[in-house]
């Protein structure tokens, strides 16, 4: 299993309105300081400029911190609920971590203050059926609230009064997927039959279908200038889905291992891909 983190420098990445074109004027991978513990099912996010690893398959409680400007790995206090496959938010300086699993199906919902390096349990998410399973449950954070897709079940909690609320529930399924939000608006992305990528808009509390999506799972995904980035899925190639246009490019970069259960962050115009395995 890798445990090394790489990193790509995405100098330009621009879309014409016309034609479809990205530029790459500085495009490589760079390999940095492995990871202490090999891992897979990860979350990744970054916050003031670190990036910050929590759980995953053989490292379940572990919390680490990265700092990119020494390159070193930093231990922080472990999470309560070790698990892996989870789904995370970035609220100012806290992680929100939710669902996952390990040897069952976890509801749990807990945060931790990366400036004062604590972890506080919260109220479990009000699952119905609790059964998920690892990589089964996608979450993004929009104004106020973050919002929490698990199968059918679909969930708000309000961060101004700390209470869950059901929401519309999706006529979709899909699985092994991830959520991530761009421009207002959370999308999910995975396997589905019809290869749809789905996206809730919180203004009519509606969710709608796009094409131009794939059945691949267990993805990582970054949002950047626009567009989301789906990394690790090809040797030599940037999956770029426009949400707009419903168009799925494929950027050509220098060559990489393919991973599953990876985790990706971006800071500036640094894309780093973290973990996993081949």
């Amino acid at each position: 299993m890798k445990k090394w983190v790489v990193m790509m420098l995405l100098v330009i990445l621009s879309f014409t309105h016309s034609i479809q074109m990205v530029h790459a004027a500085k495009d490589e991978w760079n390999q940095l300081a492995d990871l202490p513990t090999a891992r897979v099912g990860a979350v990744a996010n970054a916050v003031d400029g670190k990036i910050y690893v929590i759980g995953g398959y053989n490292a379940l409680n572990e919390t680490l911190e990265y700092n990119p400007s020494t390159n070193q790995w930093t231990k922080k206090k472990d999470m309560p609920s070790g698990r892996g496959g989870a789904a995370s938010v970035v609220v100012g300086s806290k992680i929100y971590v939710l669902a996952g699993n390990h040897q069952k199906s976890f509801d749990k919902f807990e945060v931790y203050d990366t400036k004062k390096d604590e972890w506080k349990v919260l109220t479990d998410i009000p699952f119905e059926s609790p059964s998920k399973g690892a990589y089964n449950v996608q979450a993004g954070v929009m104004g106020d609230k973050i919002y929490v897709l698990g199968g059918n079940e679909f969930f708000s909690y309000d961060l101004t009064e700390n209470k869950w609320k059901k929401e519309a529930s999706p006529s979709f399924k899909t699985q092994r997927a991830i959520g991530l939000v761009l421009k207002g608006k959370f999308y999910i992305i995975g396997e589905n039959n019809n290869s749809e990528i789905f996206e809730f808009d919180a203004s009519n509390d509606s969710w709608s279908a796009k094409k131009g999506g794939f059945k691949k799972v267990y993805l990582s995904g970054v949002t950047y200038k626009d567009n989301m980035i789906l990394p690790g899925i090809s040797p030599n190639r940037l999956y770029v889905y426009n949400a707009e246009k419903e168009e799925m490019m494929k950027v050509v970069v220098p060559n990489n291992d393919i991973r599953v259960g990876a985790s990706s962050v971006i800071i500036g115009d640094m894309l780093y891909v973290i973990g996993g395995r081949e």
